[in-house]
């Protein structure tokens, strides 16, 4: 099924058409409060400015959510076996529980500022609704579920191992060169590094979206070619993921973590190639991961490289723990929200 005859097919059911408004407030808010960060350290380092570099991001995020399957689509796969929606009359109050539970934790969290993940709200929140509907663990598939858990570990410590290495590499090499025409090689450098880390952003990131609608596709049924039913899934998340960065890119970038170091040039080309090599690994691997995470962990390896106090380390604790939080606070209110449903609906 193609993907107009797709999009015709769910306008068919109430339900569908909810779950639908749904994820496409989900992408937005995700472009709006989450795929700026890639490109943070290429402003913070005063290589670009911000509106060039909220471009960059949007153009970026958009090739690299077009090209997923050039990086395996592995991630759309674990996501989506991760959770049987399939075998329950309260299957679609259950989705639209875990949707709504993601838009709220997304709109507080940029209301109040906070630092969030997107990925284990959402991850957090499929959880929560699955426990309520099955009464239990028996609608996760635990294999799936440990990809995650390991994908918290892997995002947060590679990024630093590389960061730490990487930078080390270019002072050691760099040692006897003429800082300022070394400087200008980082900055042009820098805004190739941004580039890469929104496009890897984008891979990581468009393929949860693009099982989240496999998720409410497959619920009702329905099943889209691959030739047009998912490239127009993945042309209409990476035009959402855009419009959301475009509105809301300035004041994501502030929350990302780049205050949890002072960065130059090459600290922050550094940073970018960690976190981007870190996301292209987990991302071939099928390992959904929170891609701020790696951002702001590589963050933390290029400045412990320096020193250790180098490392604004109550920030840093700060943000990652506001992040972790974000996966049990989706699945209490999810596993909550589901319930009520499942009680109205008798």
């Amino acid at each position: 099924m193609g993907f107009l005859s797709l999009i015709q097919e769910m306008s068919k059911s109430t339900s569908a058409i909810i779950l639908i408004l749904l994820l496409i407030g989900i992408v937005v808010i995700s472009g709006w409060t989450d795929a700026p960060n890639a490109i943070a350290t290429c402003v913070s380092t005063r290589v670009i400015y911000i509106n060039y570099a909220i471009c960059m991001s949007v153009v970026f995020n958009f090739i690299g959510i077009l090209l997923y399957e050039k990086f395996g689509g592995k991630v759309v796969l674990t996501v989506y076996e991760m959770f049987d929606f399939s075998s329950s009359k309260f299957s679609a109050g259950a989705l639209i529980a875990a949707f709504v539970t993601i838009i709220i934790w997304g709109l507080v969290a940029y209301i109040k500022d906070i630092p969030t993940s997107s990925t284990y709200a959402l991850i957090g929140a499929l959880t929560g609704s699955s426990l309520a509907i099955h009464a239990g663990v028996g609608g996760i598939n635990i294999y799936s579920f440990i990809k995650v858990i390991a994908g918290i570990v892997l995002s947060t410590t590679m990024p630093v191992i590389f960061g730490y290495i990487i930078v080390t590499l270019i002072k050691k090499i760099c040692r006897n060169k003429d800082r300022n025409k070394v400087k200008k090689m980082f900055d042009r450098g820098q805004i190739l590094s941004g580039a890469l880390n929104a496009l890897m952003h984008g891979a990581q990131d468009g393929q949860k979206f693009i099982a989240l609608f496999l998720l409410v596709i497959y619920l009702f049924k329905i099943s889209p070619t691959i030739n047009s039913g998912l490239v127009g899934i993945a042309l209409l998340i990476a035009i959402l993921v855009g419009l959301g960065t475009s509105l809301g890119g300035v004041r994501a970038i502030r929350n990302t973590g780049v205050n949890v170091v002072n960065l130059e040039s090459y600290e922050g080309i550094s940073s970018d190639f960690a976190s981007s090599l870190t996301l292209f690994i987990l991302t071939v691997m099928g390992i959904p991961v929170s891609t701020n995470y790696a951002f702001s962990s590589a963050l933390v390896g290029v400045g412990v490289s320096k020193r250790v106090s180098n490392v604004n380390w109550s920030y840093a604790k700060y943000i990652f723990l506001i992040r972790l939080l974000a996966f049990p606070i989706c699945i209490l209110c999810a596993y909550i929200f589901t319930k009520i449903i499942m009680i109205i609906g008798g």
